[in-house]
């Protein structure tokens, strides 16, 4: 802990990023930032209000069966030939988001913040 950083955010920070159930998972919290204004603070603690709310009232949200295929991706993008394995993974990530954003748009009265979110995939 320092004075610059009261609150150990990087120690936070990497923390939970261990507890991520992927690569992806845990880049994408690496990425955070403090909150630096108000509204920010109030986005994130809406959208932490909704997941509860949504997780209490309906089935759970269906996170899994997401695996990080930036590489394969990449390499296709390129042109390049992907492996059965790795078109099979692309294929079961590609279904966990529609699986995902199914069941975000179902609860989209409940939860708009998360309904925003499913919107981009």
């Amino acid at each position: 802990m320092s004075a610059q950083d009261p609150l150990d955010f990087a120690r936070v920070v990497a923390a939970w990023a261990e507890s991520a159930r992927t690569t992806l998972g845990a880049d994408a919290v690496r990425s955070h930032r403090p909150f630096t204004t108000r509204a920010d603070v109030v986005h994130a603690m809406d959208a932490a209000e909704e997941v509860l709310r949504v997780e209490h009232e309906h089935p759970p949200i269906p996170v899994g069966g997401v695996t990080d295929i930036r590489e394969p991706t990449s390499r296709g993008a390129k042109g390049m030939v992907l492996d059965g394995a790795e078109l099979r993974a692309a294929g079961q990530t590609l279904e966990a988001f529609l699986r995902l954003r199914k069941s975000l748009d179902a609860v989209g009265d409940l939860a708009p913040t998360l309904a925003a979110v499913t919107a981009r995939i």
